[in-house]
């Protein structure tokens, strides 16, 4: 049997086989054109919101502004109320993430560290999306106690604080950690709207706010 004989054939109709894209061991997809048109529908609502407000913004200008038919509005969303559902979970979502990356930035078991970037990302998500926030947690469907309960980043806080507290880093003088989560959040949404108020930056006032509930979580 000669060399020859090993030589793989070439078939001119065989195409290279396309491999997808991976990160990691996880398959990278392209966005679903559904998801697209639902994620232009939240972006041109949140433009015209933030700008005119709600009662301003009719279900015809936000599919104009999206590019897309009435009809497609409502392909995606049954009604405004809807949508704002939808705003309020967008806004919720992108401020956790914010605050997520920021604590797993710094090192497991700095708790004082991770605590304060919990803190001034916070704060600082605050500022810049509060024009968002006041739009869809503040309107006449929201009330105003409900305006500053956001369970799902009181409770990311509430864990974080147990978390230190197991591991000895602090000491709780008698409250939960989430009644002590809530207490920190209700007072950095309280003392953020003060700053933006009196048109003072966010930079300094974040460090000042963990600093002060560096003494709750003391005792």
């Amino acid at each position: 049997m000669s060399e020859r004989d090993f030589t793989p054939v070439r078939r001119p109709s065989a195409r290279p086989v396309r491999r997808r894209p991976r990160a990691g061991n996880a398959i990278l997809r392209p966005p679903r054109k559904a998801d697209i048109r639902r994620d232009q529908l939240v972006q041109a609502a949140i433009t015209l919101l933030v700008d005119r407000g709600l009662p301003e913004s009719s279900i015809d200008d936000i599919a104009a502004r999206a590019g897309v038919a009435k009809g497609t509005f409502y392909h995606y969303f049954a009604s405004k109320a809807d949508l704002m559902d939808a705003l309020r979970q967008h806004f919720s979502d992108a401020f956790e993430a914010r605050v997520v990356a920021a604590v797993e930035a710094r090192p497991p078991g700095d708790w004082n560290g991770r605590f304060e970037a919990w803190v001034v990302a916070a704060t600082e998500a605050y500022f810049d999306m509060h024009a968002l926030h006041d739009v869809v947690f503040h309107g006449p469907s929201m009330p105003h106690r409900q305006s500053m309960d956001d369970t799902d980043i009181v409770g990311h806080l509430a864990a974080l604080v147990a978390a230190g507290e197991a591991d000895g880093a602090w000491h709780l003088s008698g409250g939960k950690p989430v009644q002590v989560a809530a207490f920190i959040f209700h007072a950095l949404h309280g003392m953020a709207d003060d700053a933006l108020t009196a048109g003072r930056p966010a930079d300094q006032l974040g460090p000042l706010i963990a600093q002060l509930s560096r003494r709750v979580l003391a005792g």
